[in-house]
């Protein structure tokens, strides 16, 4: 078991940083052909404020797509071996599919409950 843990955390963190890099590629390639095409256009009829929302954020949005596209990808497989190991384990290999599933919630509410906390304790401290 705990191997299978350490190669699940390997190989996402591996994933998390081939995106992350693929991300920022595609970001500075999109935002340097943006800024070549401002440049030598003829009419400068965008405003800085268009200019800075258009590379602040839709630079941000092809760098959150790149790296949320691989984990899209293995939700068919996710499912397929649900689906095994209903058929291998009975109700029971459901029954932990939908134990480990269930509790993602719970984790995300014990962080931003953590989190918050520890924002209160800072703004208390200082």
């Amino acid at each position: 078991m705990l191997l299978c843990s350490v190669m699940k955390t390997f190989l996402f963190s591996s994933v998390f940083l081939t995106g992350s890099v693929a991300g920022i590629r595609a970001r500075s390639g999109v935002l340097s052909f943006l800024f070549q095409k401002i440049l030598r256009s003829q009419h400068h009829s965008v405003s800085t404020g268009e200019l800075i929302n258009l590379c602040a954020s839709d630079g941000q949005r092809i760098y959150d797509a790149i790296i949320i596209a691989p984990m899209l990808f293995t939700a068919v497989p996710i499912v397929g071996v649900a689906v095994y190991s209903t058929y291998l384990l009975g109700y029971w290999g459901l029954l932990g599919f939908a134990i480990v599933f269930g509790s993602i919630p719970f984790k995300v509410n014990i962080n931003f409950l953590f989190f918050q906390c520890n924002d209160i304790n800072k703004m208390l401290c200082s």
